[in-house]
């Protein structure tokens, strides 16, 4: 009852708000690469005044996951039981005509705990990965102890793959990475990224924890980002870095990539059994998701190849048939100029094969979705209601034309108003373009009434 009262004040967003799918997205992988470089390249951090962008960061995205989480408890912990509608001590009779199979009834009130129990758990996990416990760091001495009460946070990448598929989904209705292939490779290569990054700080971390214990020579040092001192000349650690901040990271990154990717020049080998064992773990990753990327470029550069040859087949067979049939040759080039724009437009699908492999009620929508804001633009009928609307839509004819085509020639009778839905078109007077019309013009509105 107390969470239910605590939870109270707070709405969630509405189901389209981008913003938070984008927060999500952007403050996670804000964790997941600057938490492994601090554990790797600043053992001293605290979140203190010393580190300003790093403690402003951190505060930024745990207010926002904090926010995330009670949106999320909101909807999961405080919503009514899905399983209150039928109560589960209640025993349905054999003539009961709303449960007729027992089994059946029981797997459902089954099925409807557990998944209610499922999202509770779902919200005490994102708790426990959102608690700043970096601020623990104040009771404890030595050096790693904030990045180490951070790694709790290091768990948010079990949801980064969920953050970035709606983000896909995001773009792809936006006109962005609609291709399928396109959404994979673009994902593939952030992981490909992420994983390097990873790779890297661990490699320098493996190394510096060795050199610290007294190993006599590891690959940072051999390259000369750090130098070894005595027991009398060390104080607190007993490594100098010799290279600045950003040279070390470079020089990690660019060993995780070439290890990654099976290049390897040799320049930065492991000089020690631990660096050994870490190269060989980041090979392996690399080799896994350097596989899953080319074979996914594969398949999208054959598809789009498959597509592009049966295009040029269709394209074949018709300057065959104009040529059969004599048609001019200022025909047949305004037809491949047609087609040619579709290609480029569609990409060789066929749109109207689409609509008619939908059911009757789902045509009806999306030809009125496509149709009704554009009539809905004509002045005389921006107030009218949504059943006029549709029926208007049932009088309109959609057409498209390549670029130079005549929509109407001089002299010629229009049956009614037309409305540029896409792209533009050029009104005429002689030689010159006395208008230009673009979406949600219209020409000829008059006609309507005629």
């Amino acid at each position: 009852m107390l969470l239910t009262w605590l939870l109270k004040p707070f709405k969630p967003p509405p189901e389209n708000a981008e913003w938070i799918h984008w927060g999500r997205a952007i403050f996670a992988t804000y964790f997941l690469t600057s938490i492994p470089f601090r554990i790797a390249f600043l053992p001293e951090f605290e979140p203190t005044r010393k580190f300003p962008g790093f403690v402003v960061l951190d505060l930024a995205s745990t207010t926002f996951f904090c926010y995330d989480t009670i949106v999320l408890a909101q909807l999961h912990w405080n919503s009514p039981r899905e399983d209150s509608i039928i109560p589960t001590t209640y025993e349905p009779h054999n003539d009961d005509p709303i449960i007729q199979d027992r089994e059946n009834f029981d797997e459902t009130v089954l099925f409807k705990q557990t998944r209610h129990i499922r999202h509770r758990w779902r919200v005490l996990f994102s708790f426990a990965i959102t608690v700043p416990l970096e601020y623990l760091s104040y009771l404890l001495e030595g050096e790693d102890r904030a990045n180490i009460f951070m790694i709790n946070k290091l768990f948010r990448l079990f949801y980064l793959k969920g953050y970035l598929e709606y983000l896909s989904m995001i773009l792809g209705s936006k006109g962005h990475l609609k291709n399928v292939g396109f959404r994979r490779t673009w994902a593939l290569f952030f992981a490909m990224a992420l994983a390097g990054h990873w790779c890297g700080c661990g490699f320098y971390y493996v190394s510096r924890k060795q050199a610290e214990k007294g190993v006599a020579m590891t690959w940072p040092e051999a390259a000369g980002l750090y130098s070894t001192m005595s027991s009398e000349e060390a104080t607190e650690s007993n490594l100098k870095i010799e290279a600045t901040l950003f040279e070390s990271y470079i020089q990690s990154l660019y060993w995780a990539y070439i290890t990654m990717i099976t290049t390897g020049f040799g320049d930065i080998v492991p000089l020690t059994i631990q660096e050994t064992v870490w190269c060989i773990f980041s090979m392996l990753v690399g080799v896994f998701i350097t596989a899953l990327t080319i074979a996914n470029l594969q398949q999208l550069v054959t598809s789009l190849d498959a597509s592009r040859l049966r295009f040029q087949r269709e394209m074949e067979i018709m300057k065959k048939f104009l040529r059969y049939r004599l048609v001019p040759a200022g025909l047949q080039k305004r037809i491949a100029t047609f087609f040619d724009h579709q290609w480029d437009v569609l990409k060789g699908e066929d749109e109207q094969k689409f609509l008619l492999e939908l059911p009757q009620s789902l045509q009806q929508q999306v030809t009125n979705f496509m149709c009704r804001d554009i009539i809905a633009s004509l002045s005389i009928l921006r107030k009218a209601n949504t059943s006029l609307l549709n029926a208007l839509v049932e009088c309109t004819e959609m057409n498209t034309y390549s670029p130079n085509d005549e929509i109407v020639k001089v002299g010629e009778k229009i049956r009614g108003a037309i409305l540029i839905s896409r792209g533009e078109a050029e009104l005429m007077k002689g030689a010159m373009v006395e208008r230009k019309l673009r979406r949600l013009d219209r020409f000829a509105e008059e006609c309507l009434f005629v």
